[in-house]
């Protein structure tokens, strides 16, 4: 059955012979996961140009108010709809393209008995991408790492701004660097994850190549 993914083709005018991938259901990894498959397609595929598209409509989903179980207004006060997307690929032609991140790996390693722990090498990192899950988990992570306010503007700005937007938090929260970047000149290593004891879910590392206003 025609998805979005036909639709997306005919929009751009691509071949109808190009190559789609549908990840239904992945929730708020997603977007890490998503990342992690066109990081591998690329760099297997030379020339390879991977249009990664994350679109959550959570509107789906809402169910009236109830005046006994003011539990349901958690979704709607919580999740937003939103869309984004990014291109990725390897040996960038630099004449014509401009990247704006560098992804230097995706890991995503089971441990045995850990799947309510979790485990990150902080380092010397200027700025974190965390999945936007809400504000109670964002001063979790902040709290348990140690992390300096700062650190976590960009993802708690969009929460802020669009709410929880699940799969489509990673890239809007890159895009906030990007922003930021551009602003203040800096040249940070990121490093993403994603909160989840449901699903394994990768650890990107990846930094920003060079601001650029234009």
């Amino acid at each position: 059955m025609p998805g979005a993914d036909y639709q997306l083709t005919k929009l751009l005018g691509l071949s109808p012979s190009v190559k789609r991938f549908m990840m239904y259901q992945q929730g708020c990894f997603g977007g890490g996961a998503v990342l992690r498959l066109a990081k591998d397609l690329t760099e297997n595929n030379k020339g390879a140009r991977v249009l990664v598209v994350c679109a959550e409509i959570t509107v789906v989903t809402f169910h009236g108010p109830s005046d006994t179980d003011l539990d349901v207004l958690v979704g709607q006060v919580l999740f937003g709809d939103g869309a984004a997307a990014v291109i990725i690929g390897s040996d960038p032609i630099l004449e014509v393209e401009k990247p704006l991140f560098e992804l230097v790996s995706a890991t995503q390693t089971l441990i045995s008995d850990t799947r309510y722990a979790v485990y990150v090498l902080i380092g010397t990192l200027i700025f974190w991408v965390v999945h936007a899950g809400g504000r109670a988990i964002l001063d979790q992570v902040e709290l348990k790492l140690g992390l300096e306010p700062e650190k976590l503007r960009a993802t708690r700005h969009v929460l802020s701004e669009y709410g929880n937007v699940a799969s489509a938090c990673v890239l809007f929260v890159l895009d906030e660097m990007r922003k930021y970047s551009i602003k203040e000149w800096y040249l940070p290593s990121i490093r993403s994850f994603h909160l989840s004891s449901k699903s394994p879910t990768p650890a990107l590392s990846c930094r920003i190549i060079a601001p650029d206003p234009d």
